[in-house]
C-alpha cells in the first residue's frame, strides 16, 4: 500500500512536463469475458487515461488544487489496489482455462501491459526532472 502511495505522490507532486510526447495505448474494443482479465485491463486503461489526464493538466499550466489532487490520488490507488488484488486469481483463471476467451484474454492483457508501461515511463520523466530541478 506504501509503494502505490509513494507512486502517486510523485506522480502528482512533479510540476514538470513530459520532454517527450508519448503515445496513449488504445484500450481492446471488446472484452474477453473473462472477468479478472477484463478488471484487470479495465483498470490498466483507468490508470493510463488518469496520468494521461494529469498530464495534460500540467501541460496546460493548470495549478491543481489539494482537493483536486486528493480526489485523483484516491482515484488511482483505488485502481492501483484492484490490479494488485486481481493478479492472483488471474493467473489462476488464465492457466486453468484454456478457450478461445483465454486467447482474447491474454491479448488484451498485452495491450493492457503496454498502456501500463507507457504510464510508468511517464512516471519517471516526470520524477526525473523533478529530481534534475532540485538537483540545480
Amino acid at each position: 500500500m506504501k509503494i502505490t502511495q509513494l507512486i502517486v505522490l510523485l506522480l502528482l507532486s512533479c510540476s514538470a512536463m513530459v520532454a517527450q510526447e508519448v503515445e496513449r495505448v488504445k484500450a481492446p474494443k471488446r472484452a474477453s469475458r473473462i472477468q479478472n482479465a477484463d478488471t484487470f485491463v479495465n483498470a490498466s486503461f483507468d490508470l493510463q487515461h488518469k496520468v494521461f489526464v494529469y498530464d495534460s493538466l500540467q501541460r496546460a499550466g493548470y495549478e491543481t488544487t489539494a482537493e483536486e489532487e486528493d480526489f485523483i490520488i484516491e482515484s488511482m490507488r483505488s485502481d492501483i489496489d484492484s490490479l494488485l488484488s486481481v493478479a492472483p486469481d488471474l493467473i489462476d483463471d488464465l492457466s486453468s482455462k484454456v478457450s478461445l476467451k483465454t486467447a482474447k484474454a491474454v491479448i488484451n492483457l498485452n495491450k493492457a501491459k503496454k498502456a501500463l508501461r507507457v504510464s510508468l515511463k511517464m512516471v519517471k520523466s516526470y520524477v526525473l526532472d523533478e529530481e534534475e530541478e532540485v538537483g540545480n
